[in-house]
């Protein structure tokens, strides 16, 4: 949710919508990392569920970064 709330701030100050939407993804996957390192710390991580949701979520990554810049940017503003 903080991601939608930051973008707008992000996108003031980026050189394209772009890079204001990449900046964005990655301060949450920053955020999203320690998160979930602290979790698995203290054992609160279904890893069955982590083999079974990796592989879609890198191929999803690898695709947006490969087409990503193909998105009109209309469509990442919106």
């Amino acid at each position: 949710m903080l991601g939608t709330l930051r973008l707008p701030l992000v996108l003031l100050a980026a050189s394209s919508p772009s890079a204001a939407a990449g900046t964005n993804i990655a301060i949450s996957a920053a955020a999203a990392g320690a998160g979930g390192w602290r979790h698995a710390r203290e054992g609160r991580v279904a890893w069955g569920v982590v083999v079974w949701m990796t592989p879609p979520s890198l191929a999803g990554a690898v695709v947006g970064g490969l087409y990503g810049h193909a998105v009109p940017e209309r469509a990442l503003l919106g």
